[in-house]
């Protein structure tokens, strides 16, 4: 009785193949044994067409964020000294105008608004 449930499941009774795809055959893009497929079409439109997550371009923070993450994806990269330390100190002034937007925030959630956030503020 068993062996016939396995049969009816779409696998092989005793000294048959187990169930799933043939092991000996090779799967297709994305399938065992295969390269792997394309990612999903949605992923692919989220993380960008080079593969790294992309912000929206009108939204200044959001572009410091990304110039400072392709200046680490650089420092992995670079071997040479002295381009690395020329990126690192470029990466320190991004980091610099980033934490000068989050205090100027900070202080407008306080009620305190800075000329420098105004002047953002009102495109002055």
């Amino acid at each position: 009785m068993a062996q016939d449930l396995m049969a009816a499941l779409g696998g092989g009774g005793p000294g048959g193949p187990p169930p799933g795809p043939d092991p000996t055959q090779g799967g297709g893009p994305g399938g065992p044994g295969g390269p792997p497929g394309p990612p999903p079409p949605d992923l692919a439109s989220i993380l960008g067409s080079s593969g790294t997550p992309t912000g929206p371009l009108s939204d200044p923070a959001g572009i410091v964020q990304q110039m400072i993450d392709l200046s680490q994806q650089y420092l992995q990269a670079e071997t040479d000294q002295e381009d690395l330390l020329s990126m690192q100190k470029i990466s320190t002034e991004l980091q610099q105008l980033l934490t000068k937007d989050q205090q100027d925030a900070e202080q407008a959630m306080q009620g305190k608004t800075t000329p420098r956030a105004m002047r953002k503020a009102f495109g002055g």
